[in-house]
């Protein structure tokens, strides 16, 4: 981060000034003695004498780098071999001044005074050679010095700079004093810009570069001083260039290698920047001049190479996007998927933990409300959730397969459980297992349900046999035994039988109430709708059937009657509810739609107002009604994989006539704001005989708004540009249709098809009653359309949506 304090030291320097001037200088604060701490002031202005102990601080000042501009009104500073006392005179005013350095100016001054300096000074303003040092009786006299005389002098001693200026507080030259300030100011700034660079530093080499300028400034060179700055200043943007870009082109390599593109150019853009990185850690700070120039460079092709990157960057994102989108939509079919089979395990009984399915959709949305924001980042996310939707859809599928088997399992056991009751067996050890499986299913726990239910079907089996065994033991001991123990058996037998047609009766009389039941829940249910209404009068019958049958005690066929009623009404209320799901998500669906269609038929009204592309936006309004009613009719008949197909059509249609409609109002505004202002200019210029040219106010729109423009706003706004007068009507036939077509188009707009609509039509004169006539003559033979006039009224009947679509060139 820039240090602030040397930010705000480089933009505002600050000088001190002993005595007073008579102008004020920007940043020069103005004290009666020095201060304790100089540190601060990139210079100090001396305008009047000083004292001995202000001579030493000044002497301190100047041996740390400090800058000093002493004028004439010290008049002599020994320690700095200066003296100021002689006057500079000539035979003519003003004396001419020449500067002997760049940054001097030639002046002209009413009087100054003789600069007189030791070795190590050197004169930069001096005085043509008809000038003498006077000692103030304004007389030349012999000993008197004559010719060039120095007026300002100046010295460099490693950082520091002097100037000595023959010019008092008063007479000092503004543009010199300026002049003389920056000069004395650029080691300050030139050190200022050092540290700065320092502090800002984002490389080894930037580093280098700064502490070298410092050591430089403090010998004097100020100029290759300056040089290191600009060059550290470059090798940190250079560096900091290549760090985003080496950022950019990491996650742009990334999305190169998942879509198997443009991985060359990532590479290429790799090895240039790793190129450019070591250029810079090679750069020599030896010349300053060269080193600057060789920074310069690294910078400019930094910065080229991250612009290459970015663009790198951006289009990869494009595609990542486009991929991302598509992996999230498979994602979210998957996941959908998923969710269908996690509803079938339910309909099994199996208690399902949906978190992991919810986090998974929760996810994908939130993927793909991000994609557009961090295209290469949804592409990876896309990735991973695509995998974890199949890995969802493929443990769903395994846990559905399971189920099934263990649900198979279990009705094969109750089969068997039954059968081993009806043979007498014990099967209660067979009961507790299929009680458990029963309860492991729910658990989700397939397997342990599973094999619970073949243990219980085994013990059932085993429990059969062993009754089977029984009674064969009994046949044999009855076929041994005496008549009487036959009659025994056959009683026996007769009691058994009695037994498994009470059995029988009792699960009939359990299954016609059951049925009955399921009759009042389905006649409150199910929809009525033919195919529901059969299904649930097939179970009514079957149920008449089986209570018939019951009456006539013939049990085990009522049983079957009642069970099959059963069956139909449980698939009926199961297809009933979920095709009330369906109903009430297209029910949102379609008003959502119907909303989006009213906004964007109320646009398409605004935009055909404005003439712009007619026939596009006048077919877009007539086709979108149509296709609501379409989507209506299709929901209410239940087609909803047909209504999915014309819900799709619809919304690409309201997105076309959205972008349409956007076009058209886009046109009307520019039009507004840039044509009109400059159509009304050229009208007023025409009015007057002056020739205009209607390209001056068309220039900046497309060829399909120039066309616009010429054949439908200035005929009907500025007729005059086109060589015509402007009328109240200037077409009679022409403004009866336009205002037909917005009739049209309003009526149209609030979902209704037009075939009736009336306007108002007050022809004044004989030539807009014949127009009328040929009009009405007109729409009767070329579209069929029958008109008549009640009062001031025009009715016009028939198909008037052609009107939207028929060219007004086309009408007689």
């Amino acid at each position: 981060m820039p240090n602030p304090l040397a930010i705000l030291l480089l933009l505002q320097l600050k000088v001190l000034l002993l005595g007073q001037l008579p102008a004020q200088l920007p940043g020069v604060q103005q004290a009666s003695q020095l201060p304790p701490d100089l540190s601060g002031y990139a210079a100090i202005i001396v305008a009047r004498n000083l004292t001995s102990s202000e001579v030493r601080e000044l002497l301190e000042y100047i041996a740390s780098g400090g800058c000093v501009l002493l004028l004439a009104d010290v008049k002599t500073v020994p320690e700095l071999g200066v003296n100021m006392t002689l006057t500079v005179n000539s035979n003519s005013t003003p004396i001419p001044l020449t500067p002997l350095v760049p940054w001097a100016t030639s002046l002209r001054v009413d009087g100054c005074m003789a600069v007189n300096t030791t070795a190590g000074w050197h004169p930069i303003l001096v005085t043509s050679t008809a000038c003498w040092a006077d000692d103030g009786d304004s007389v030349k006299e012999w000993w008197e010095p004559y010719g060039t005389i120095t007026v300002a002098a100046a010295m460099q001693k490693g950082a520091s700079r002097l100037i000595a200026a023959g010019f008092t507080s008063e007479t000092c030259p503004l543009e010199f004093l300026q002049a003389a300030l920056e000069w004395l100011t650029e080691p300050y700034k030139c050190r200022m810009e050092l540290q700065l660079a320092l502090a800002e530093a984002a490389h080894p080499k930037a580093r280098d570069a700064a502490s070298l300028g410092l050591k430089l400034l403090e010998k004097g060179d100020v100029k290759m001083a300056w040089m290191l700055a600009e060059a550290s200043k470059a090798i940190s943007n250079a560096t900091l260039a290549l760090r985003e870009a080496r950022m950019l082109l990491a996650e742009a390599t990334a999305a190169a290698a998942e879509l198997s593109k443009l991985e060359q150019e990532a590479s290429r853009l790799a090895a240039r920047l790793e190129s450019l990185e070591a250029d810079i850690s090679s750069l020599s700070l030896a010349d300053p001049r060269e080193a600057s120039a060789e920074a310069g460079r690294l910078e400019a092709e930094a910065r080229a190479a991250l612009s290459s990157v970015k663009q790198l960057h951006s289009t990869l994102a494009q595609l990542a996007l486009s991929k991302a989108v598509e992996q999230l939509a498979e994602a979210r079919m998957q996941a959908e998927k998923a969710a269908s089979l996690a509803e079938q395990l339910k309909q099994l009984g199996v208690e399902v933990d949906e978190s992991k399915l919810s986090e998974l959709q929760a996810s994908i949305r939130e993927a793909e409300e991000k994609a557009s924001e961090a295209p290469l980042e949804a592409l990876s996310k896309a990735k991973l959730l695509e995998l974890k939707a199949e890995e969802q859809v493929k443990l769903m599928e395994a846990t559905l397969a399971k189920a099934r088997e263990a649900r198979e399992a279990i009705a094969r056991a109750e089969e068997t459980i039954a059968k081993a009751r009806e043979a007498g067996a014990d099967t209660v050890a067979a009961e507790q297992q299929l009680k458990k499986a029963k309860e492991a299913l729910r658990g989700g726990q397939l397997q342990d349900a599973l094999n619970l239910a073949r243990e219980a079907e085994s013990r059932a089996e085993e429990a059969k046999m062993r009754a089977e065994e029984r009674r064969a033991e009994g046949m044999k001991l009855a076929i041994t035994a005496a008549t009487a123990a036959a009659s025994l058996a056959a009683i026996a037998a007769t009691m058994s039988h009695v037994k498994s047609r009470r059995r029988v009766k009792t699960k009939a009389i359990e299954a016609i109430a059951s049925a009955k039941q399921l009759v009042k829940e389905a006649e409150a249910a199910l929809p009525r709708d033919p195919g529901y209404q059969s299904r649930l009068a097939s179970a009514r019958t079957k149920l008449v059937e089986a209570q018939a049958l019951a009456e006539q005690k013939a049990w085990k066929q009522a049983l079957e009657r009642a069970e099959q009623a059963r069956r139909v009404l449980r698939a009926a209320l199961t297809k009933a509810a979920r095709q009330a799901e369906l109903k009430q998500m297209w029910a949102a669906a379609l008003e959502k739609l119907r909303q989006q269609a009213s906004a964007t038929l109320d646009k398409l009204a605004k935009a055909l107002k404005t003439g712009y592309n007619t026939p596009k936006l006048a077919s877009l309004l007539t086709e979108i009604a149509p296709e609501i009613r379409k989507a209506q009719a299709l929901y209410e008949q239940a087609l909803y994989t047909e209504l999915e197909i014309t819900a799709t059509q619809l919304s690409q249609l309201l997105e076309q006539a959205e972008q349409e409609a956007e076009k058209a109002l886009e046109a009307e505004r520019r039009y507004q704001a840039k044509a009109k202002p400059r159509l009304e200019e050229l009208a007023y210029r025409a009015k007057l005989g002056e020739p205009v040219q209607l390209a001056e106010a068309l220039q900046d729109f497309t060829p399909q708004e120039r066309e616009w423009v010429l054949k439908h706003k200035i005929p009907r706004e500025y007729p005059e540009l086109l060589g015509k007068p402007k009328a109240r009507l200037a077409d009679f036939k022409a403004h009866l249709l336009e205002q037909l077509r917005e009739k049209i188009a309003a009526e149209i707009a609030k979902g209704t098809t037009p075939h009736r609509i009336e306007v108002q039509a007050t022809p004044k004169t004989e030539a807009e009653r014949k127009a009328l006539q040929e009009l009405r003559q007109h729409l009767l033979e070329a579209h069929g359309i029958r008109t008549y006039l009640k009062g001031s009224k025009l009715i016009t009947e028939g198909d008037l949506k052609q009107l939207l679509t028929t060219p007004l060139a086309k009408t007689p």
